[in-house]
């Protein structure tokens, strides 16, 4: 119980500091630090808190920092796509990974499963 308010303080104190890409970065780096505290300590809640913070994350990438992107913003290399291209690689990480599974039963691989075509939807999508 401890650690989820310890997560969710985090992540709502990343919130309320940054704003636009920088939010989405910050949140891209917690989705990482929980799942890798997973691993690391062996512990089965992490994986859930870095899904809740990735979707965070997606949220703010789509909404927030996309109506703040700045018209003269380059195509492929400005602020806001490279924050989209961080996105996908953390989608590719928990999917190819990092997301811990730790039971072969339950929902981990299905969640482990659906992050596979988040990915080809954003990153490989005509």
């Amino acid at each position: 119980m401890f650690a989820l308010v310890g997560a969710a303080a985090v992540s709502t104190a990343a919130w309320q500091q940054w704003d636009g890409v920088a939010r989405v970065w910050m949140l891209l780096g917690l989705t990482v630090l929980w799942a890798a505290l997973d691993h690391a300590l062996k512990r089965n809640d992490g994986r859930w808190y870095a899904l809740a913070t990735l979707w965070a994350a997606l949220d703010q990438l789509f909404t927030g920092a996309l109506l703040g992107r700045p018209v003269r913003d380059a195509a492929f290399v400005g602020s806001w796509p490279l924050a989209m291209w961080g996105t996908v690689a953390v989608l590719v990480a928990q999917a190819a990974g990092l997301w811990r599974s730790v039971t072969q039963s339950g929902v981990a691989p299905l969640v482990r499963g659906a992050l596979w075509p988040w990915q080809e939807r954003w990153c490989c999508s005509g």
